[in-house]
């Protein structure tokens, strides 16, 4: 491993910037160090098995993990005389060391001079002048990388000590969520048989079937981490190599069981979601109260109590897989001839059928593109719904009013009439009545009664036949030969011709 370089800004005190600051156990032997303080400049080297008491500045001890370790002086002396940040027309003698604020890095003279120009002094006139003591920013660097690349090694020997253990911790857990997955389906299947009861049923079975993909899915996901930390094991610990590649092929073997589990998993839950659809429809429920839409696959109540509401705000698209859009479903409810009932909204809770609320539909839906709002009268309800709660909505809607029925027969009295007698009633003076007698007809026989185009008056039986301004006289009715009939007056007759 390439020895790391250290700054510092003070030799003990175990503050930030001091040399005993710097943890022993990312320490390596004859790793290098140099200290700036108090306008001096000390150079040290780490000797790991030295175990020397310390004695400042000569033997400085790490403040934590120091075993042995220990930085020395070097030189027995110092580099040279700190005179702080460096300045234009400054007179510099030989030895004497300054920094470059534009870039932290530390500078030893070696020509004296009266600096001139401007930092950084890499790119002054006068660079030659100077030797780079401290590259600040690539010893920043380095020791970051250092010390991820140490904490990196630690952790990956420790993941590859835990990978197998986690591999076949994840492969039992996907054989119970398999287990768990396949009973779902069993549910969710048993479920698509019942009517109520099948609904409760397709719900706890989804319910069920969720957590158990989640389950599967975690355990995958899982065995997939332990196969990547024991891949990465591999490559970065040599001793853990063996292990690590055996529990990658462990994990990779546990991810695949788990998979599996998962599909089967995905297929209950799709069986159990087949099942609810075949008779209701998946929302949301938004606990909004204010009469807008809901959003994609939601529902609101215009009240948060149940048993006040009075309208509900539908999204055209339910919640079911891809969200298919049913406003013409619902928006068809109203379509009947029933004026006071028009059907009935039953909405009940997943995973909790005995939580729910009927309502029937008492009015005209309206359709606002996107969304719809239909509305209702409280029927019945049971339980809590809460804010994102799961729902299941069917909908029934009402028969077509009938036609209207025969007129019954009059009521009973003293005038009610035989089976085989017809009578027209006055409509104001029900006691007025027209009674058609029916009896003298022959067995299997229809005579017609056929009014002409034109209002009749009827006469009494005897009396006299008159035409219309006629005072007196009479008629008789002639049969005409064609079909037809004619009134005609009657002939006088002279008994003197008869005399003749």
């Amino acid at each position: 491993m390439a020895n790391k370089f250290y700054p510092a800004v003070a030799l003990t005190g175990g503050g930030t910037g001091a040399l005993d600051k710097i943890d022993g156990d990312s320490l390596s032997d004859l790793d290098a160090a140099i200290v700036v303080t108090s306008n001096k400049a000390y150079f040290y080297t780490l000797d790991a098995s030295s175990g020397a008491s310390e004695s400042s500045p000569g033997v400085i001890s790490p403040d934590s993990n120091a075993g042995n370790k220990r930085w020395v002086l070097q030189g027995n002396s110092l580099i040279g005389d700190y005179t702080g940040n460096w300045a234009t027309s400054t007179v510099y003698a030989k030895r004497e060391l300054v920094k470059d604020t534009s870039n932290n890095n530390v500078y030893l003279c070696n020509t004296a001079h009266t600096s001139s120009g401007s930092q950084p002094i890499s790119t002054n006139t006068d660079v030659a002048k100077w030797d780079l003591i401290v590259n600040a920013a690539a010893a920043s660097t380095s020791a970051t990388n250092a010390a991820a690349s140490e904490t990196a090694a630690a952790a990956s020997e420790t993941a590859a000590a835990a990978s197998e253990t986690a591999a076949e911790t994840a492969e039992t857990n996907a054989e119970t969520a398999k287990t768990a997955a396949e009973t779902a389906q069993t549910s969710a299947e048993t479920a698509k048989s019942a009517a109520d009861t099948a609904q409760a049923a397709a719900e706890t079975a989804e319910t069920n079937a969720e957590t158990s993909e989640t389950n599967a899915s975690t355990s995958a996901s899982a065995a997939s981490t332990s196969a990547s930390a024991a891949s990465t094991s591999a490559s970065s610990a040599s001793t853990s190599a063996s292990a690590a590649s055996t529990s990658a092929s462990s994990a990779s073997t546990s991810a695949s069981s788990a998979s599996t589990s998962a599909s089967n998993a995905s297929a209950s839950e799709t069986s159990a979601i087949s099942a609810v659809g075949a008779l209701a429809w998946k929302y949301t429920f938004d606990s909004t109260t204010s009469m807008a839409d809901p959003g994609s696959g939601e529902i609101r109540f215009d009240n948060a109590t149940v048993a006040s509401v009075t309208n509900l705000a539908m999204d055209a698209t339910s919640a079911d897989s891809g969200n298919p859009d049913i406003s013409d479903l619902i928006a068809s409810i109203d379509d009947g001839s029933n004026d006071a009932h028009e059907g009935f909204i039953t909405i009940r809770k997943s995973g909790a059928p005995d939580t729910f609320a009927c309502y029937s539909v008492t009015g005209a839906i309206t359709d606002n593109t996107g969304w719809l709002q239909v509305p209702v009268t409280h029927v019945a309800s049971n339980g809590t719904i809460s804010n994102t709660d799961t729902l299941y909505i069917s909908f029934i809607r009402t028969g077509a009013k009938g036609d209207t029925g025969a007129t019954g027969p009059a009521g009973a009295g003293s005038d009610t009439p035989p089976d085989n007698v017809f009578r027209i009633q006055d409509q104001t003076d029900t006691t007025k009545q027209i009674a058609f007698e029916a009896s003298g007809i022959t067995t299997s026989t229809t005579r017609t009664v056929t009014m002409p185009d034109k209002d009749l008056t009827l006469i009494d039986e005897g009396a006299d036949l008159k035409s219309t301004g006629e005072a007196d006289g009479k008629k008789f009715l002639r049969e005409d030969g064609d079909g037809t009939c004619s009134w005609q007056a009657v002939q006088a007759v002279n008994v003197f011709s008869f005399l003749n």
